[in-house]
Formats: C-alpha cells, sequence, structure tokens
C-alpha cells in the first residue's frame, strides 16, 4: 500500500534523497498545480544517480531544474501540435483532393470497399482473415453517422441540400489516425499522387512508402501531445525511423533512429521548407532556453534523451 502524503511530507521526501529546494512555497505551488506523480516522477530520471537504491538525485540537483524540465516539455508539446495540425491539415486536404478527383461518385466511393487495397490480418480472436479496408469503412460509417445524428452544420447541410457528403467536406470530421489508416489502404494510383504533390510542398522527392512510415510515427507523436503526455523522450519503438533528407544532415551512417528528434524529422515531408525551417529554430531557442536552468547534470544528458546531437545545437 502507498501511503498518503502531504504536500509539506512530499517536499520532505525530495530533500531527503538529496534534492534542493531553494524555495518551499514555489515547490508546494507546483506540486498542487502538477500533482507529485506527474512532475516527479514524470522527470526525475535524468537527475538521479545511476544504481543508487533507494534512489538520490544528483549533487546540487534542485526543485527548479526539474520544474524547469517539466515546463519545457509542456511548451514543446504546444509548439509541436501547432505545426502538427498544419501537417495534419496539408494531408487532409490532399488526401480528399486526389481521392474525390479519382472518383466521381463523391457520397459513396469512400465507403465503397472496392477502392482500397486487399491488405488483410488475421484476427486471433474469431481465427479468421479479415480485410483491413472492411474495418476502415465500418470506422468511417460509424464516424459519419456520429456527425449526421449530432447535427453536424456542415454535414447535415451537404445532405439535406445535395444528398450526399462529398470526402473534402466529410475529412474535416476525421482524426489523424484515421486519414492516416486511409492513406494506408489506398490503392496505389491515389498514394503516388499523394506523394507527388507533396514533393511539391516540401521540396523533397517522396515515395509512398516514406509518407505511410512517417504517418505511423506522426499519429502517435500527436496523440501524445493531445493527451498532454510527456515526449521529449519520445520514443516509438519497436518502430523505426528511417532517415530522412534533414536526419541524414546529423545522422549520416545511421540505418534509423527512434526518437522525438527523428518524429521532427518526419514533418519536414509534409510542410514547406520555411515553415519546417521556423519549427526548427523553435526547437532550438526552447532547448537554449532551458539549458540556462540546468546545472547539475551535463545538458547532453537531455539531448540524449530526445535523439538530438550536440551539433543541432551549432556548437
Amino acid at each position: 500500500m502507498i501511503d498518503f502524503k502531504t504536500y509539506e511530507e512530499q517536499i520532505e521526501i525530495l530533500k531527503n534523497r538529496g534534492m534542493t529546494i531553494p524555495n518551499e512555497n514555489f515547490a508546494k505551488n507546483k506540486l498542487q498545480q502538477n500533482n507529485y506523480y506527474n512532475l516527479i516522477n514524470g522527470y526525475k530520471e535524468p537527475f538521479l544517480q545511476i544504481g543508487i537504491t533507494p534512489e538520490q538525485y544528483v549533487k546540487g540537483m534542485s526543485f527548479n531544474e526539474i520544474y524547469a524540465l517539466q515546463q519545457f516539455d509542456k511548451e514543446l508539446r504546444l509548439n509541436l501540435s501547432r505545426f502538427l495540425i498544419l501537417v495534419e491539415r496539408t494531408f487532409a486536404s490532399i488526401l480528399s483532393h486526389e481521392f474525390s478527383r479519382n472518383y466521381k461518385n463523391h457520397d459513396l466511393d469512400y465507403l465503397n470497399i472496392d477502392n482500397y487495397n486487399t491488405k488483410t490480418y488475421y484476427d486471433k480472436t474469431t481465427q479468421t482473415t479479415v480485410l483491413q479496408s472492411s474495418l476502415l469503412i465500418s470506422e468511417l460509417n460509424r464516424v459519419l453517422q456520429t456527425a449526421i445524428s449530432h447535427n453536424d452544420k456542415m454535414i447535415c447541410h451537404y445532405y439535406s441540400h445535395y444528398g450526399r457528403i462529398p470526402l473534402w467536406v466529410f475529412i474535416n470530421q476525421l482524426s489523424f489516425g484515421t486519414i492516416s489508416k486511409m492513406y494506408k489502404q489506398f490503392l496505389s494510383r491515389e498514394r503516388d499522387a499523394i506523394a507527388i504533390n507533396l514533393s511539391k510542398i516540401s521540396e523533397i522527392q517522396l515515395f509512398a512508402n516514406d509518407i505511410e512510415n512517417s504517418l505511423t510515427i506522426l499519429v502517435l507523436l500527436r496523440n501524445k501531445c493531445a493527451h498532454d503526455q510527456r515526449i521529449y523522450d519520445f520514443n516509438p519503438s519497436p518502430m523505426s525511423i528511417k532517415p530522412n533528407a534533414f536526419l541524414k544532415k546529423f545522422f549520416p551512417l545511421s540505418n534509423n533512429i527512434s526518437s522525438l528528434f527523428g518524429a521532427i524529422s518526419c514533418m519536414s515531408i509534409f510542410l514547406k521548407p520555411n515553415v519546417f525551417s521556423s519549427l526548427i529554430k523553435t526547437v532550438r531557442k526552447q532547448i537554449s532556453q532551458l539549458f540556462t536552468q540546468i546545472h547539475s547534470i551535463p545538458t547532453q544528458f537531455i539531448l540524449d534523451k530526445m535523439g538530438i546531437p550536440q551539433s543541432f545545437l551549432g556548437k
């Protein structure tokens, strides 16, 4: 059983483990706002002495440092979320355009199983082989019916006026994860057309598999940001991030990388170069600001957790 601890008792525990508390009122306030588990257990790992049980913090480590790391992670989530929304909007727009351009029956074609590939998976529960596209169509139907039942303004407008809901309207109801599933189930014609369009935007030569691999990573990162989960040490293992043009600048000999830095690099294929450059400048600035507040451990500890080489900071 884990005993309840007051804020004062929590502070005493931290002091007994070697943490310096410069201002106990400040520490109590931040524990009230964030709770012990989210703040301390969520961000203590870089500051712990290795191999020491019970755990002890490194010499000179202060409460302000762990709070600075937590705030850095929070701001990083907010900033990445802004750019991930751009990624999602751009991709959704291109996807709906290319699919609708090839299929004229706009209210039915995205629900037609013949317009998707024939990939299958084995369902252990039913011991049957199932078309992945059939699950996707069930999901699309569920979202569509929910939008209608909730009287969504745009959906109901098209349904009542035209008797149809084209994909370019319906796409706004879909999550990034569902849009990603659609792309993965598309036939080669649509997948390749989307890759060509994204190549023009990002100015990077892309192939369908490049996009599919990156979508898997970015959907996972987007979900973590949306659910306010820690991301600075993001690791999508067992999935690996294959080097793209941006990653190769810093890891020319690496076959793959699984880290936040790798995930950020995946965003480069969905954004205009100047927009991606703005994202990189933002990340660099945030890291530099964090490092003015970290004193008890080498800053490389944090960079390693993020998968970022020192060369990224220009030092």
